[in-house]
């Protein structure tokens, strides 16, 4: 079930003002369809790249097993291939360039954005997240700029436009944080269950019951966890800094990666003297991959075995243009002193070393698992589908969080993806936040 478009998600009455309302979208249609022609054009270059070195590496055996004789014969063979390989590089990816551009020559000024669209603003979050650091390198539109979001436009955090968007804000804040490819329609993810009728938002009970103003963040998950934890912090700096009202506390509830960037932007935060760290008491993960994810150790492990055979290197080549995003999920990276110089190819390196919280914080840990029964073998194999009960408890050998029985809570019969908007997890999260 794909996830609400941000623009159409349900915005809680009592706590969004005009702003929520209007606003211009951060892409426009012409904009987008530009982004998309090179985003193409990087596609089947890529193709084309894993298709020569996979003829390089057959014909490499070949001309191996023959000895120097075919020595003239292989020069002349890697001489037209690099020809003919470049020219269909450069023409694909000069067709494909030129019909976006076409196209969006002929877009009206007016028309609706892609990610506007249900479809669209979800493409546009599984993008970033599987290739997002090389949409920032390229300074490509589609990147997605950390930001507080509200109805599907960016809230800039200036007093005035805070106090616009949020006219009836109050000195007790709660961050939600989305996850790997996600965006703040998470958090309604599954909102409405056959039967049951309108599940209300995370969002809107936190306010309505403990006096929270939520603030969603939208942000790219392709990038390094470090890097987004540290853009969050300043984020959060400046929010805390132009909030309509003196803020009295800040909870951080992030989804997956989320609750990883949560860490990370408290690390970054405290390391930086930012006044919002003394202001928080709870981050509060939700199928967070502490201690990594089953599925990026999986692509790692496969991605170093293909390397190992010429003829299946271009297959692992294909699977490291994953993101950086992705590749620090192995063992749930925060800090930057961890992959910095690092090998990132390396077969499941962990180098990580222990990070605490402040004295004051307290870190909270929310599980699933695919069976009711939490001890049955397929919750201990399986987890979530994507987080395995350990990583999302927090539990290892060597870097272990700390997190006591009472601020942990495993629930089954739900999927990684059910945690943002299950009313069993609000009623956790809204205890532990009390």
């Amino acid at each position: 079930m794909p996830s609400p478009s941000p623009s159409n998600l349900p915005v809680p009455h009592d706590t969004a003002g005009p702003l929520a309302r209007r606003g211009e979208p951060d892409l426009t249609r012409q904009q987008e369809l530009r982004a998309l022609g090179d985003l193409g054009a990087f596609g089947l270059e890529l193709v084309t790249d894993r298709v020569e070195e996979l003829h390089h590496a057959i014909s490499r055996r070949s001309f191996d097993a023959t000895g120097p004789v075919s020595d003239p014969i292989r020069a002349v063979h890697d001489a037209v291939s690099a020809a003919v390989y470049g020219s269909v590089r450069f023409a694909t990816g000069t067709a494909a360039r030129g019909v976006a551009a076409a196209v969006a020559r002929f877009t009206p000024d007016d028309a609706e954005p892609l990610t506007e669209t249900p479809a669209g603003s979800v493409a546009r979050s599984a993008i970033n997240g599987l290739l997002g650091d090389l949409l920032e390198e390229e300074k490509s539109p589609l990147a997605i700029p950390m930001a507080v979001r509200l109805a599907g436009r960016d809230v800039p955090p200036t007093r005035t436009l805070l106090a616009e968007a949020y006219p009836r804000a109050t000195p007790r804040i709660v961050v939600l944080i989305h996850g790997l490819g996600e965006n703040e329609g998470v958090w309604w993810w599954r909102a409405r269950k056959a039967g049951l009728g309108p599940v209300i938002p995370m969002s809107e009970r936190l306010h309505r019951e403990l006096g929270f103003t939520a603030v969603h963040v939208r942000y790219n998950t392709g990038l390094r966890i470090s890097e987004n934890g540290a853009r969050l912090a300043t984020l959060l700096n400046a929010l805390t800094d132009a909030w309509p009202v003196d803020v009295s506390e800040v909870a951080l509830v992030g989804h997956s990666m989320g609750g990883l960037v949560a860490r990370a932007a408290l690390r970054a935060g405290d390391l930086g003297g930012h006044p919002w760290v003394e202001r928080v008491e709870h981050i509060v993960g939700l199928g967070t991959p502490h201690h990594g994810a089953p599925l990026e150790k999986g692509v790692n492990l496969a991605s170093y075995a293909l390397r190992s055979v010429p003829e299946a290197a271009p297959i692992a080549s294909v699977l490291d243009t994953r993101s950086v995003g992705i590749k620090d999920l192995a063992f749930g990276v925060i800090a930057e002193e961890h992959w910095r110089d690092r090998d990132g190819g390396a077969l499941l390196a962990d180098y990580r070393e222990a990070i605490t919280l402040p004295d004051h914080v307290t870190l909270h840990a929310i599980s699933a698992t695919l069976a009711t029964d939490p001890r049955h073998a397929i919750s201990t194999a399986f987890g979530d589908i994507l987080v395995r009960l350990d990583s999302a408890s927090g539990d290892h050998r060597k870097h272990g969080l700390g997190i006591k029985d009472e601020h942990r809570a495993t629930i089954g019969g739900l999927t990684h993806f059910d945690l943002p908007s299950d009313p069993q997890v609000y009623r956790l999260v809204r205890d532990w936040l009390r």
